[in-house]
């Protein structure tokens, strides 16, 4: 299996996931909550603690998909993607959603392992800006159109550190 997510710096999530077969790959999108940002700690951008985000949104929104699986994640940010294969940090925030996804993907069983894309290569990008008020029909998703890609409804990655 293959997923490239992406976010924004307003805090849209992306995912794309491939199923490592001919199907259609399927997508979806996601808004992190403004009480999970109040949460977050002050710092110039959060576009780091969103991009980490992405795949645990993944996770979250296919577990029918990646349960038991090997799962090879794109990341186009270079600080999530070493947050997330690290599995801790020095920021208590940040430290909490890596070690989310590596509590989800060890309930999964999901061997994961994270490569960098070049942000203008990922995929995931349209969704993470399109917001889930714009239509699938939109013309900024071409690429995934093209691909007979579908939406599913996202489903919010189980972060403690923001639901407790």
């Amino acid at each position: 299996r293959v997923v490239y997510s992406d976010a924004q710096g307003a805090g849209g999530v992306g995912a794309v996931v491939f199923r490592g077969d001919d199907s259609a790959p399927l997508f979806c999108r996601w808004r992190v909550p403004t009480r999970w940002i109040r949460q977050l700690r002050a710092r110039k951008n959060q576009v780091e603690a969103f991009e980490a985000v992405g795949p645990g949104l993944a996770l979250a929104t296919f577990p029918d998909i990646l349960r038991d699986s090997d799962v090879l994640f794109f990341i186009d940010n270079t600080a999530a993607q070493s947050l997330l294969s690290g599995g801790a940090a020095e920021d208590e925030d940040l430290g909490e959603i890596s070690a989310a996804f590596w509590c989800e993907a060890a309930r999964l069983s999901v061997g994961a392992w994270f490569e960098r894309v070049d942000t203008h290569a990922n995929i995931a990008d349209v969704p993470s800006r399109d917001g889930t008020d714009v239509p699938f029909d939109s013309t900024t998703c071409g690429a995934l159109r093209h691909l007979g890609a579908r939406e599913r409804a996202a489903a919010a990655p189980d972060i403690p550190f923001f639901t407790s």
